[in-house]
């Protein structure tokens, strides 16, 4: 049986929260619309504030070999900080709200508004490209593991398939009518299969050589905000703006357990982010009510 158990209570952000990132063993970082970046550590309800902006903070990345700090504004200033000296590396003005960050092949690759993933050499942050898809938001990055491929997602609902060497589009298809907010990847999988969620409170599942779409299910009231993969138990966990963060099995996406307002601890308002932290074995989850919670995931010893 799959435990999932409140363990400590995180706060001290003046906004909603809009990322978690997992650091190295039990700390975590936090960004919000309060402008901040705060760095957390299990055990302990003080945070230490990295980075006070003047705008909203929607996306954060870690390049832990390079140990910088890379935080997205609304107002589209990408902020570089190195996590060694906490001072400011480099700004850069994108003229775009920054949804998405992730490092592919020593390049910064950059999500933002006006339909376009800017791309940065991840060594003078210089522009190198700049990829224009559409005209609307685009809101996740997803590098393919082991392949020179990229899935990228936003606010047409499109779902499109990149070469991350020349930037041609291979695939592209109409995933969702609304938004897509989050994609993630099944780990030491044969063919690459993905997982999707957005605006329609949908969970689907795609087989994407050929595409084809495995499973759909009505995962949610409301949106889902991010969904996270936790390999050590095989499961998917999705977090929603219906206040709930739902546990499915991986492999069959079958609920396993269900966190709401019902809950003793629980958000209530919605949960934008979820991380995991191997080291401890904890999930960890905030929103706009402004809180970050710790919850404890364990089975029973006659199920592991």
């Amino acid at each position: 049986m799959l435990h999932c158990e409140f363990f400590q209570e995180f706060s001290g952000h003046r906004g909603g929260i809009y990322r978690l990132v997992p650091g190295q063993e039990d700390i975590f970082y936090s960004v919000a619309g309060d402008g901040v970046v705060a760095q957390w550590e299990l055990g302990n309800v003080t945070a230490t504030a990295l980075l006070q902006t003047d705008s909203p903070i929607f996306a954060a990345y870690i390049a832990q070999e390079q140990q910088l700090f890379f935080a997205g504004q609304q107002n589209g200033i990408l902020q570089i900080l190195s996590l060694q000296t906490r001072k400011i590396v480099q700004k850069i003005n994108l003229s775009a709200p920054i949804y998405d960050i992730r490092v592919i092949h020593n390049q910064l690759w950059v999500a933002c508004g006006k339909g376009f993933c800017a791309v940065l050499d991840l060594n003078n942050f210089e522009k190198q490209h700049t990829i224009q898809l559409n005209n609307q938001n685009i809101r996740t990055i997803l590098p393919i593991l082991g392949k020179q491929q990229v899935a990228i997602s936003g606010s047409n609902g499109k779902i499109y398939l990149l070469n991350s060497n020349n930037y041609h589009i291979l695939q592209e298809w109409q995933a969702a009518v609304r938004t897509i907010f989050t994609l993630v990847e099944k780990p030491a999988s044969n063919l690459p299969i993905l997982y999707s969620g957005g605006l329609n409170a949908v969970l689907n599942r795609w087989c994407i050589n050929p595409i084809n779409k495995e499973v759909e299910i009505s995962a949610h009231l409301f949106a889902i905000n991010q969904i996270i993969i936790i390999p050590e138990f095989s499961l998917l966990v999705s977090a929603s703006s219906d206040k709930s963060f739902k546990i499915w099995d991986l492999e069959t996406l079958t609920l396993l357990k269900v966190i709401d307002p019902t809950k003793p601890k629980s958000h209530i308002a919605s949960i934008n982010t979820i991380c995991w932290l191997p080291n401890a074995q904890m999930l960890v989850t905030a929103g706009d009510d402004k809180r970050i919670l710790s919850w404890k995931i364990y089975r029973n010893q006659h199920n592991n």
